[in-house]
């Protein structure tokens, strides 16, 4: 239904239902079947599997409304899952802060990179050193959905507008950050050579 209709998907997505990876749903399809998570031990597998439902983060981070199961108890644990941290930041410790006191486009393009890191790793459950910049975002089992809520993160921490098939593509992390600094008018214009 959903790939027939592509506004239903969109209808989805704006009521904070997330997709999940093939084999992320193999993986839960095979854990239901055998009762066991993984083959490695007896972790026995939940009676009822909730998928698909957005965490307070990912709900945050895609920018949409709160979702119709955030108004009930037995799912309030959900809302407060994934959220960055609440400590407040000044102006100068913004990212548009930051790349404003750049001295060099490096500086700019590892202020973005580390920021991008940062959002990649929490919304692939990974830790962001575990991330090699050197490799692209889809090396990592990023989808459009991840992608989508790193293009608006871009956009409002730099003002740059990335395309989904930027953040997909097989160019490095680190090149990507680099193409962004390049464009950001954040970073001084002298920087950027007048671009």
């Amino acid at each position: 239904m959903v790939a027939e209709d592509e506004t239903t998907l969109d209808m989805l997505r704006a009521s904070g239902f997330f997709g999940i990876r093939e084999k992320d749903f193999h993986l839960l399809v095979s854990s239901a079947i055998t009762g066991y998570a993984s083959s490695s031990g007896p972790h026995l597998t939940p009676s009822q599997v909730i998928i698909g439902t957005g965490t307070g983060g990912l709900v945050k981070q895609n920018q949409v409304s709160d979702p119709y199961w955030y108004r009930e108890a037995r799912f309030s644990h959900m809302t407060r899952l994934d959220l960055p941290s609440s400590s407040t930041t000044s102006d100068s410790e913004s990212i548009p802060g930051l790349l404003s006191g750049c001295e060099s486009l490096d500086e700019a393009a590892n202020i973005i990179l580390e920021g991008l890191v940062t959002l990649l790793a929490k919304s692939m459950n990974m830790l962001p050193a575990d991330l090699d910049t050197a490799k692209p975002a889809n090396h990592y089992g990023v989808d459009s959905l991840v992608a989508v809520g790193t293009r608006n993160w871009v956009f409002r921490e730099t003002g740059v507008d990335v395309s989904v098939f930027e953040i997909l593509s097989e160019g490095s992390m680190r090149s990507l950050a680099g193409d962004i600094a390049k464009k950001c008018r954040f970073v001084p214009e002298e920087l950027r050579g007048g671009e």
